[in-house]
């Protein structure tokens, strides 16, 4: 009786430990997420509102409410942020910390399977405290990275329980609803089906449908709301690569983006736990392949963004528990010592946070309105206030026309663009249909930057065209700003 006492306090010990330890990690998060960033949407989270907001507000559904390299998934949970809460980042930050913090778990959940408990702790730490890195993106929760590498997470837990049929059928489907999320999630199928093969190839069927049956009936609940997935394809996938897309970068540029991610970041800190590791193991297992193959993902993308990164801490969080591990029964150190050296090595190491709550308990400055001089002046929130100035001096119905990287002011001012680009974006295509929209649907206001606005030099001379036939009412927060004369 009292062994069966000590054992079931000891299995409520480990749980409330997790149960801590992931409070403390979303708090973190939380931290990271609302005062690293400023106290407004950032770019990306201004285009999936804008596009979320137009589908649930105004029934213009993804890609004919706006264009963005994203998946429908995104830009429902941005509307349904809108739908519920009106303009607000919130929301997406604590939805996208939650499902983070799910990530966690599950993970915790793979490295006891493989490992047991005490590596498991010591990769959920690891795990929990480089995803808020400024390297990996820390501050950008509501990404699409959140939940692709989430599901994957999921998946390969299921795949590694090995208790039959049904588990192998779960890990399609959060295969399938990864790829959703998003494409690059394939890099993480090959692993599977090597896996499948080696240990149980009956599960290969299983993983099959349910990966099948995940992205067929997405498919089919986007098409059933007017989505055409071919269009999906085309704005996510093959308008990404070529003249003028988000990958058309030169080599030269592509090696010093390489270097910086990989060798001047915090994620050096893995390097010596990956090598031992590999040194341990001898051969390339079911983790080092998980590894090469997000690696690969981030090498073919070759964009080399900060949240991109996020796909390669679960694999390389696994080795550096299990290396602690090892070393730690070989050396015999304290568990508590290990963990708290741990923290101390993992934890963020910026001040960033801190002047995120003096900013969140003072005014924000208010620039002069005729900020065109010098563009250094400007900050993040003219943008937002120049937004409220055009929801404010326009109607509901009228089209409002941002030339530029002007999502973060579109999504404030709640006026629909007359392009689906209603970002700056480069290619052939991009440039025909947004002078194709100007042309047949005329805006009733046009803002220009002052400054360089990162579009075409075609777009641009188009727009300065156009601008000729409209009413110069000045320069605000950097944006010239031009008044339909009818």
């Amino acid at each position: 009786m009292s062994g069966y006492f000590t054992n079931t306090v000891m299995k409520s010990s480990g749980k409330l430990q997790l149960i801590y330890l992931l409070s403390a990690l979303a708090a973190l998060q939380l931290i990271i997420a609302f005062c690293t960033n400023t106290l407004m949407f950032t770019h990306e989270e201004a285009m999936w509102h804008y596009i979320g907001r137009n589908w649930f507000r105004h029934g213009l559904i993804p890609y004919a409410g706006g264009v963005d390299n994203k998946s429908p998934l995104i830009f429902s949970f941005f509307g349904v942020s809108d739908w519920l809460f009106g303009v607000n980042y919130w929301f997406p930050r604590i939805l996208g910390i939650l499902v983070q913090s799910t990530g966690i778990f599950f993970l915790y959940q793979i490295v006891v399977i493989r490992s047991g408990k005490q590596a498991g702790l010591m990769a959920a730490v690891i795990y929990g405290l480089s995803l808020t890195w400024h390297a990996t993106g820390g501050k950008y929760v509501s990404f699409t990275e959140t939940y692709s590498i989430t599901c994957v997470l999921v998946c390969i837990y299921f795949i590694l329980k090995q208790n039959g049929k049904s588990n192998d059928f779960v890990a399609g489907l959060f295969s399938g609803f990864g790829l959703w999320f998003r494409i690059a999630s394939v890099f993480s199928i090959p692993l599977v089906y090597i896996y499948l093969i080696r240990h149980r190839k009956q599960g290969i069927f299983y993983f099959t449908l349910g990966l099948v049956l995940a992205v067929s009936f997405i498919a089919i609940i986007f098409s059933l709301a007017g989505v055409a997935v071919s269009e999906y394809w085309f704005y996510g996938f093959t308008d990404n690569f070529g003249t003028g897309s988000p990958t058309d970068h030169t080599l030269s540029w592509k090696m010093q983006a390489f270097s910086g991610a990989f060798f001047f970041s915090e994620l050096v800190l893995f390097y010596p736990f990956v090598m031992i590791y590999c040194f341990i193991s001898k051969r390339i297992d079911f983790v080092t392949a998980w590894l090469i193959c997000e690696f690969a993902g981030i090498m073919l993308i070759g964009i080399y963004a900060s949240n991109h990164f996020k796909v390669l801490l679960p694999s390389m969080s696994f080795m550096a528990a299990y290396s602690l591990k090892y070393l730690g029964e070989k050396n015999q150190w304290s568990s508590r010592k290990t963990l708290a050296g741990l923290c101390i090595l993992f934890l963020p190491k910026t001040f960033e946070p801190l002047w995120g709550i003096r900013k969140f308990f003072s005014e924000p400055v208010c620039e002069t309105v005729a900020m065109c001089s010098d563009p250094s002046l400007r900050t993040e929130y003219a943008k937002k206030i120049l937004g409220l100035w055009i929801k404010e001096n326009t109607k509901p119905a009228d089209k409002v026309f941002i030339s530029g990287m002007g999502a973060q002011v579109q999504v404030y001012s709640e006026r629909v663009s007359p392009s689906i680009y209603f970002n700056a974006t480069k290619t052939e295509y991009a440039e025909y249909r947004v002078m194709k929209d100007l042309n047949t649907n005329k805006p009733a206001m046009i803002l220009l930057p002052a400054f360089h606005g990162n579009m075409s030099s075609k777009v641009q001379s188009f727009l300065d065209n156009l601008t000729e036939k409209y009413d110069y009412k000045g320069c605000r927060y950097g944006y010239q700003v031009f008044i339909n004369k009818i």
